[in-house]
């Protein structure tokens, strides 16, 4: 991580059915995703806050947009993303080196949904191996001396591939040592509900049902079931992370705010429930 550099946030830690994603060290992103098969949809929602990694904290913007939509077809699919945004620079931009190729990747002919997003992660790594070849990207490295794995950013591929729901999960790391870059990617079974999320770890576990909620988020008391509605779940979680009291209660949501923007995915569209500005 450079200096200036533009975060979203990023994850680890995960869970059984729902999946909370934690951060080590720097300022993230408030995001979260949801499927029900009951009602066959899935809910995205994040902040729109994105921050330069320097101390004092400053801004980069407020209306960062982390959720794309993209159409070909019999399918309706949607990426997201945490994470590494761009350099001071701008010689590398992630949004724009991912959207391109999603872009790019729907219009092929791949079997399924897991196919494309594989190909998506492959092509991703290659273009950040290239990057940092070329000096857009310097070595990323972390304050942490025990630390050898950083997490640089989380691709979630979602939606409906020829009507068929599909949904991974990329968690793209940097070795330090061997400077070179490691995906670990998740498949979650949506024949159940799944919920996912980065943001606060411990409203996290607030909204999974594992601690009770703190007393200063008392009205915001909401804890995620099989039968919670997806597009409320991922609102109210990321709305919660953005509040002011939030960061009294976990003093990483300093770095979550700005415009939340919401959609709900279906094999027939995406619908924006907030847009984006």
């Amino acid at each position: 991580m450079q200096e200036n550099d533009s975060w979203y946030g990023w994850p680890i830690h995960p869970t059984i059915m729902f999946t909370a994603r934690k951060v080590a060290e720097n300022p993230m992103t408030a995001l979260a995703l949801s499927y029900s098969p009951t009602l066959r949809k899935f809910a995205v929602a994040a902040d729109g806050l994105s921050t330069a990694a320097t101390d004092p904290q400053t801004i980069d913007t407020h209306h960062q947009q982390k959720i794309f939509s993209f159409q070909h077809k019999n399918s309706s699919l949607a990426l997201a993303i945490a994470g590494f945004g761009r350099t001071k620079t701008n010689s590398f931009n992630t949004v724009l080196e991912a959207t391109k190729q999603m872009e790019m990747l729907i219009k092929r002919p791949f079997q399924n949904g897991y196919e494309l997003a594989y190909k998506f992660r492959f092509n991703m790594i290659k273009i950040l191996e290239n990057a940092l070849r070329e000096g857009r990207v310097s070595p990323f490295t972390s304050s942490h001396n025990s630390t050898n794995k950083v997490p640089i950013f989380i691709f979630y591929v979602f939606g409906y591939f020829n009507h068929k729901p599909f949904w991974v999960t990329a968690d793209v790391y940097y070795d330090i040592s061997d400077q070179a870059f490691s995906v670990i990617p998740n498949e979650p079974d949506l024949r159940q509900f799944q919920f996912a999320s980065t943001g606060s770890y411990p409203i996290q576990l607030m909204f999974y049902g594992k601690t009770p909620f703190d007393s200063r988020l008392a009205d915001r008391e909401y804890v995620i079931t099989e039968s919670s509605i997806p597009i409320e779940a991922v609102h109210k979680f990321v709305e919660t992370c953005c509040l002011p009291v939030a960061r009294e209660v976990d003093k990483w949501c300093q770095g979550i705010g700005g415009h939340i923007h919401a959609a709900e995915i279906s094999a027939l569209s995406f619908e924006w429930a907030i847009p984006p500005i």
